[in-house]
């Protein structure tokens, strides 16, 4: 499909669909370069709770599905969205605690 087809699907008007290409290209350039820093952490979490049942893969998987859809986050630090993707695998934490408990 088109570029001029995925906007006229989407109502997307002059450079929104390119603006939204973009922040989702910065996104995943962030998530790339962050990856094994949240693998690392998501490893410490599983060490500090042996009843944990996620890999840290999973874990870290999980949480980019939970942000892949928040283009704003393109435009923030690394800290922050390291912090914003803690928050992520956390809440994942505890939605799989409660469907297994």
């Amino acid at each position: 499909m088109t570029l001029r087809g995925i906007r006229t699907e989407h109502g997307l008007e002059g450079g929104e669909l390119e603006a939204l290409l973009g922040d989702r290209s910065a996104l995943d350039h962030l998530f790339s370069v962050t990856y094994e820093e949240l693998r690392r952490l998501a490893s410490s979490v599983r060490r500090s709770d042996p009843n944990a049942s996620l890999s840290p893969t999973t874990l870290v998987n999980e949480a980019w599905l939970k942000l892949r859809s928040s283009p704003g986050l393109a435009n923030i630090s690394r800290l922050h969205f390291k912090r914003i993707a803690a928050r992520a695998m956390r809440q994942v934490l505890i939605e799989a605690a409660r469907h297994a408990g």
